[in-house]
């Protein structure tokens, strides 16, 4: 009988997990209030903006992980490439976020949902 031993998963890429998920999420809440923005909801504009600097500061842990799960566990340089786009990219975003800008600001919104779901899923795709 022949048994496969499964290693255990680092911490760091449990790390990885975690805020690709909490980022994630980021985005979504940053979807759903912005939805709220163009149907000017009262208090969506607030909540749109208080969104953003959240989303900040996930991406940044998601960089801050990847980049420690690539250094410490040998886990492949792609999340923590795409994480720090991601993380760049949102603070791009929010320089666009204007009544004259959307039409750079919403696509790249798009983007943003788009690679960070590819660093969930390939985050939560790793074994060890």
């Amino acid at each position: 009988m022949t048994t496969t031993a499964r290693r255990a998963v680092p911490a760091t890429t449990w790390a990885l997990r975690v805020t690709a998920v909490l980022s994630t999420l980021g985005v979504l809440y940053q979807g759903v209030t912005a939805g709220g923005v163009v149907n000017s909801v009262s208090g969506a504009y607030g909540s749109h903006q208080t969104g953003a600097i959240v989303l900040h500061v996930l991406t940044g842990l998601m960089v801050v992980a990847a980049a420690l799960d690539r250094r410490l566990a040998r886990g492949p340089v792609a999340p923590a490439v795409l994480s720090f786009v991601v993380f760049a990219a949102t603070f791009v975003e929010a320089t666009l976020g204007e009544d004259t800008t959307l039409w750079v600001h919403v696509p790249l919104a798009m983007l943003i949902t788009a690679a960070t779901a590819v660093v969930l899923v390939g985050s939560w795709r790793r074994t060890a």
